[in-house]
């Protein structure tokens, strides 16, 4: 089996996908859309902090050094 860390990023995604529907689907019936409505909004930030942080750590070797990423990294 070949193990990259391309398809270990890919596979997070893919479960936090997976996580975040169950979670909804689950707070939905147990607890009721205002929960379900909280999982969401958590889930969307913690889809966008793994993003960003991707892309972050993705341009960190690439040479071309900008302010804006650098800005980023330090509020990180």
């Amino acid at each position: 089996m070949n193990f990259t860390p391309e398809r270990a990023v890919e596979r997070m995604g893919k479960l936090m996908f997976a996580l975040g529907g169950a979670g909804v689907i689950a707070l939905l019936v147990w607890r009721g859309w205002t929960w379900s409505l909280g999982w969401v909004l958590g889930c969307t930030a913690s889809m966008l902090n793994f993003h960003w942080l991707r892309r972050v750590t993705g341009s960190l070797g690439s040479g071309t050094a900008k302010d804006r990423k650098a800005v980023l990294l330090g509020l990180r």
